[in-house]
């Protein structure tokens, strides 16, 4: 290869003892070959992505095709050796295939052999050789072996053919020369430039002292959520970003930091832009390599949600649910993704693309689970209650955009409840009379839309007093609006829709803050599910009587005309125009019952008859009462849903291991008292039952982990809004969702030490300054 010497002075990398001569030494470099490569060329090398590198085997390019350049190439056979050999899931199932009068198909058993190199393509069913793949065209005198690096290989009735391809005996052999040359890239200790550019233990120090001082500073801020960049990041600036004035803050409190900074080499500082990402793409990896190692191969569920981000951008959250090894139940993030549209055929490309870079198969997945219900949605089907809603989000306009009205509100009701203590119409205790303000409400959460109508009715003659002063001082466009609330607001049509919709709605935020629990068993989920339909359909057939006295109790409290329900009813957008129905047709029939009905319709499209037997079926898990429950027909029944786990065999032998089962846990005292089946997996984990109920505990596992409620990706969606604000709105998709999972998943996050992040800094890239 072709070289040549270069002298060097930087005296910033020597002992200080080191003489003037020694200091100008002369360093072997490569040529640079992207000098000589065309434009067009040079301009296709710059725009590689890694993290778009294919993983499939049979989906790679050979590295020469993705550039010309050593060192960009060396970067590529870094990232496949970080990543490790592509292969399928533990559960896989390998195909046969028919070879002479035999059947035979890949041994897995072949992996732990072979461990190193081995590669299994699960799309055209062929192994293949990592080592060679990488070094097939540069291995000098040899062209390499097309079978396992390019091909592949299938002739399963040949294992021999494996141990040809090692050269066993043979350490000239072109594998094991592939071999050598990737412990040496991944080992810089032994690479050329290191050779010629032995530095003392002091620089060695030095360098890791600053990048432990990078990785700390980037860990904190990764913890909080904080943003890393400043707008001025210059020597002169005052205010450098929060990343480099927390080094520099570390720096002044410790001599060590402050002595390896100020006499740092301008290349080896590690404090720019790209090494803060490079960081946190690190602590992310890592992280997700701890969730990836906990699920083992095993099977999942996902929980997908989509929403903006702050600069308008659709993001795709995907969260993980699956039992850990001591059978609890956990829900991790495990990537936020850019969609240009949310069409099933875009997300699904997404999904299959994130599942490739970090090692999962859809083939895993047992559930999914997808935000589709609304309340708000199926509510506002009917018009006067869109109507009513609208006139709402008016009102936040109105009084909610002005700060002095937002406080005129909370005075006015503070000398209210400072009144009404004086006459003895409330009493006083910890917690009571708090100050309130109106809240305003998300776009379909339940919750946030209870909470504004729970304001309104707590706020109602604040507000009405603000939009009077409005009505009187405020600008002309305001004032109109001021005014047609006061006269919707004082109508006897808002104050039924603000309590029916309140009692709606608060029947649906008991079942939301249920599911909001990360450890919601499917079972506890139902059953609050069934709650709530049985209220609301209590409330459509018993319900009546009581709405209209909380209704006509606030008319009179607050001086507004009831409306005889007997009465003619009149149309407020055609008053003119005959109804020829009575107040109570229109309200209890037309109002009530038809919002109820949509209602009860989502709940029963949302649980069709197949997914009601389904979890009828897993009802007979439920440990209460000595297993009162327990049925094994209908257990083995339940099975039947998951032909992936259970084939024929695995059915019968479920069934026998069902009856010793229950024969056991009945007699062992300690499954006396359980609540459910989240305390029966993890007593089964603590008392080793997990493995001599093998087939027991899968299919319990299958229950546990079938998706709740998406509360999680919500969740999310709120980091999203605390680590992306307005004034990082330029942030890259990818440092947005590797920052994100750091936030998010901070348990597993703050298990990660420097030296592991300093391990694949070492190996992600050729380094100037040796650690």
């Amino acid at each position: 290869m072709e070289r040549y010497f270069q002298k060097r002075n930087r005296s910033s990398d020597l002992d200080d003892n080191t003489t003037d001569t020694s200091r100008s030494v002369l360093r072997l470099k490569q040529t640079n070959v992207a000098a000589s490569v065309p434009k067009s060329s040079a301009q296709s090398q710059r725009e590689i992505d890694l993290d778009e590198l294919p993983y499939d085997p049979a989906d790679r390019k050979r590295i020469t095709e993705y550039t010309k350049n050593p060192k960009k190439q060396d970067e590529i056979r870094r990232r496949y050796l970080t990543r490790g050999p592509y292969r399928p899931p533990p559960n896989f199932e390998y195909p046969y295939r028919d070879i002479g009068s035999d059947r035979r198909r890949f041994n897995p058993e072949w992996f732990k052999e072979y461990g190193g190199w081995l590669e299994y393509s699960d799309k055209v069913h062929k192994a293949f050789c990592l080592c060679c793949y990488l070094f097939r065209d540069c291995n000098e005198g040899q062209a390499g072996n097309d079978a396992f690096a390019i091909n592949g290989w299938n002739g399963w009735n040949k294992k021999c053919r494996l141990d040809t391809h090692v050269g066993k005996g043979n350490a000239s052999s072109f594998h094991n020369v592939a071999v050598k040359r990737c412990d040496a890239l991944m080992n810089q200790n032994q690479s050329i430039e290191v050779a010629f550019d032995r530095q003392t233990d002091l620089t060695k120090k030095k360098n890791r002292i600053r990048l432990n001082t990078s990785i700390n500073s980037v860990r904190y801020l990764l913890h909080q959520g904080l943003a890393f960049r400043g707008h001025d990041e210059s020597k002169e600036s005052k205010n450098k970003g929060n990343f480099r004035e927390l080094v520099n803050t570390l720096a002044d409190q410790n001599d060590a930091i402050r002595e390896s900074i100020r006499n740092a080499p301008e290349n080896c500082q590690w404090i720019c832009g790209d090494i803060q990402k490079e960081i946190t793409s690190y602590f992310a990896k890592i992280t997700l390599n701890s969730i990836i190692k906990e699920i083992g191969g095993d099977v999942f569920s996902l929980l997908i949600d989509e929403a903006a981000d702050v600069s308008d951008k659709e993001q795709m959250a995907i969260v993980l649910r699956y039992l850990n090894k001591q059978g609890l139940i956990i829900e991790s993030l495990v990537g936020v993704v850019h969609v240009k549209e949310t069409s099933a055929i875009c997300l699904m490309e997404a999904l299959q693309k994130l599942f490739t870079d970090i090692g999962l198969s859809i083939k895993q997945v047992r559930g999914q689970c997808y935000d589709g219900a609304s309340n708000m949605r199926v509510a506002k089907k009917h018009g006067d209650v869109a109507d009513f809603f609208y006139m709402i989000s008016i009102l936040f306009n109105v009084v909610g955009g002005s700060c002095k009205r937002k406080d005129m509100i909370r005075e006015k009701h503070r000398d209210d409840v400072t009144k009404a203590i004086g006459s003895g119409q409330l009493s006083t205790g910890k917690g009571l009379n708090q100050d309130q303000t109106l809240q305003r409400a998300g776009d379909t959460r339940w919750g946030s839309h209870y909470r504004t109508l729970s304001s309104i009715v707590k706020l109602f003659p604040s507000i009405i007093s603000v939009l009077k002063y409005v009505e009187k001082e405020g600008k002309s466009d305001k004032k109109s609006q001021a005014r047609g609330l006061i006269a919707y607001f004082e109508t006897f049509d808002f104050v039924f829709y603000l309590h029916m919709m309140l009692h709606i709605l608060g029947s649906a935020n008991t079942l939301s803050q249920s599911l909001q629990r990360k450890d919601q068993d499917i079972l506890n989920a139902m059953s609050c599910v069934r709650g709530t339909r049985n209220e609301l359909q209590n409330l459509r057939e018993n319900g009546w009587n009581s709405l209209m006295e909380k209704v006509h109790l606030f008319c009179d409290e607050h001086h507004i005309e009831r409306e005889n329900m007997h009465d003619e009813y009149v149309n407020r957008h055609a008053p003119r125009k005959k109804s020829n129905k009575t107040n109570l047709q229109h309200y209890q029939i037309e109002v009530l019952n038809y919002v109820i009905d949509w209602q009860l319709q989502e709940f029963d499209d949302r649980f069709s008859e197949v997914n009601s037997a389904l979890l009828g079926h897993m009802a007979a898990f439920n440990p209460k009462n000595s297993f009162l429950a327990f049925d094994r027909e209908t257990l083995v029944r339940l099975a039947e849903f998951y032909p992936d786990d259970f084939d024929s065999n695995k059915l019968d032998d479920l069934s026998l291991e069902l009856v010793i089962y229950i024969d056991n846990v009945r007699a062992d005292r300690r499954f006396d008292n359980l609540d459910g089946i989240v305390d029966l997996a993890k007593l089964m984990v603590q008392t080793n039952k997990h493995i001599t109920f093998s087939l027991v505990y899968q299919l319990l596992k299958l229950v546990l982990i079938l998706p709740v409620a998406t509360a999680s990706v919500e969740r999310c969606f709120s980091a999203m809004n605390v680590v992306k604000k307005k004034l990082r709105n330029k942030m890259g998709d990818q440092f947005m969702s590797d920052c994100l999972i750091c936030y998010v998943e901070k348990d597993m996050f703050s298990t990660i030490s420097n030296d592991e992040v300093i391990d694949l800094f070492k190996k992600m890239k050729f380094r100037s300054g040796k650690l």
